[in-house]
């Protein structure tokens, strides 16, 4: 098919992404993906075909705005999204109940963003708690600056025939009304499920979150013409949880990358560089843009884990399992330095490396890293790690290859589909297993070799690929049946469940 000669227009929902451009510095998991995405899908079939679209929080209304618009503003294509969608920092801006955290940027946002799950499900004794309420919390959202001129209604811009493409975290409040809306117009939806985490293991998700997951996966049946799955594990979850509920829809599985984090730095960071050879003083190159927190990590071999820590990553058991290898006084064993945001239900281990002084010095955190700070631990690491419970996909372990990087790996859901033969998988649930894994990598340097030079052949996955095969799925037949759950259906299993 030429995408070019079709005349579908594809808009991708930016509503979520919108919301966490208010309060966060570096892209990450679900959010880099879709930002990835569009990047591919707008050199692949143009930018004049692609809109970002998002319901205005502030007046209720489903915008979108052409992706054109992007290339008026200078820097990298985070920097670019905040200009165009007219986010508003909220970096200096402390909202009602969060003032402990003034101080403790990380720490404010997640309560942030618990407030705003807290709010979204009507939760008024939540804030009552702490003297407040949910009115309050509204009312102090940070306000977006709206240009009309490039912000356009929705409906007014979309032809049967085009596509809504649910790319991120949809399930914001309020959402089956607009979508059910645009539906019923003649647009089709398309949505990317990242993993049914919350509803196959709820016992690694904080609060009310995987009911009000549930309810949004429940309710998108009734709207979403085809849904995509990120991993053929996740493509089974979803595919059960379709069936239990008497959905009709397609489900087609289109893995993510294994690659490399984007070298999107701006121009004027750039310009720092440019005299200087990068293979002749490679160090000297890095250091022109990296702290010296960052730069110092070089100094001792380390093992890198990416990700927020959150209770699902399995941080607590690898650490037990970094006790056990630093008591080897035989080996040179390496640090391990953990790269990611602080994460929720995770109070065992940050206990564990307060009481310790971070293992006595074994474990270094490196909280919230830029795409520059992550791209030189990458580089820099002797392997990675990757001992999760539970993945959808698990994007740090394509990035580990796309960088010649094995890894120790939980050899559980999606994972293994990301890994192939080129990491060492490890049982998540067995501190042992979890050791011996990183020990042979540790202590058999040729074996650790052997896999990497096996990765140095291996054919990865990359973002320009992943977006052909999208938009395979997101411009098919626009005019195919709807074949989704009546309402009244879905309200009677919905009260049976």
């Amino acid at each position: 098919m030429n995408h070019h000669s079709t005349g579908q227009k594809i808009f991708f929902d930016v509503t979520d992404l919108r919301t966490y451009l208010i309060e966060h510095n570096s892209l990450t998991g679900i959010q880099r993906v879709v930002v990835m995405i569009l990047i591919e899908v707008c050199k692949l079939i143009g930018s004049r075909n692609v809109f970002l679209s998002f319901l205005d929080i502030n007046t209720g209304e489903y915008r979108a705005i052409p992706s054109t618009l992007l290339a008026n503003y200078p820097g990298t294509v985070q920097q670019q999204l905040v200009a165009a969608l007219n986010v508003q920092s909220a970096e200096h801006f402390i909202r009602p109940t969060l003032e402990k955290y003034e101080n403790r940027k990380y720490r404010l946002s997640y309560h942030t963003f618990v407030r705003d799950f807290k709010a979204w499900t009507g939760n008024e004794r939540y804030f009552k708690k702490r003297r407040s309420s949910i009115a309050e919390w509204r009312e102090s959202q940070p306000k977006q600056s709206m240009h009309r001129a490039a912000h356009r209604d929705f409906f007014s811009t979309a032809s049967k025939g085009d596509v809504v493409y649910l790319a991120g975290a949809s399930w914001f409040r309020d959402s089956e009304k607009v979508f059910q809306k645009i539906a019923q117009s003649g647009v089709r939806i398309v949505a990317l499920i990242h993993d049914l985490i919350p509803v196959v293991t709820p016992k690694f998700v904080a609060s009310e979150h995987p009911v009000f997951f549930h309810d949004w996966l429940l309710d998108s049946i009734g709207y979403v013409d085809q849904y995509i799955a990120n991993s053929e594990a996740t493509g089974r979850d979803l595919r059960n949880f379709v069936d239990v509920y008497g959905g009709k829809q397609d489900i087609a599985v289109t893995p993510l990358a294994q690659d490399k984090i984007p070298n999107d730095a701006p121009v004027t960071i750039n310009k720092r560089r440019q005299r200087i050879d990068s293979k002749a003083y490679p160090d000297l190159y890095d250091g022109a843009i990296l702290s010296e927190h960052i730069r110092a990590l070089k100094k001792t071999p380390y093992v890198l884990v990416v990700g927020t820590t959150d209770i699902r990553k399995n941080i607590w058991s690898l650490l037990q399992a970094w006790i056990r290898l630093i008591r080897h006084e035989e080996m040179e064993i390496p640090k391990l330095v953990i790269a990611g945001r602080v994460g929720a239900m995770n109070g065992d281990c940050e206990d564990l490396l307060a009481a310790t002084g971070n293992l006595g010095g074994w474990v270094t955190r490196v909280v919230g890293p830029s795409d520059l700070e992550l791209d030189f631990l990458y580089r820099n690491c002797v392997f990675t790690a990757m001992p999760s419970y539970y993945e959808g996909w698990g994007l740090p372990i394509g990035e580990s290859l796309s960088y010649g990087k094995t890894a120790v790996v939980s050899n559980t859901s999606s994972m293994p589909e990301v890994g192939g033969d080129y990491v060492e998988y490890c049982d998540p649930h067995s501190i042992d297993s979890i050791y011996r894994a990183c020990l042979k990598l540790v202590s058999d340097t040729d074996h650790r070799m052997a896999l990497e030079a096996r990765i140095k052949n291996a054919p990865l996955r990359s973002w320009a690929r992943v977006a052909q095969d999208m938009v395979a799925v997101l411009l098919a037949d626009g005019d195919a049946k709807r074949d989704r759950l009546p309402a009244a259906k879905r309200q009677s299993r919905r009260l049976a469940v």
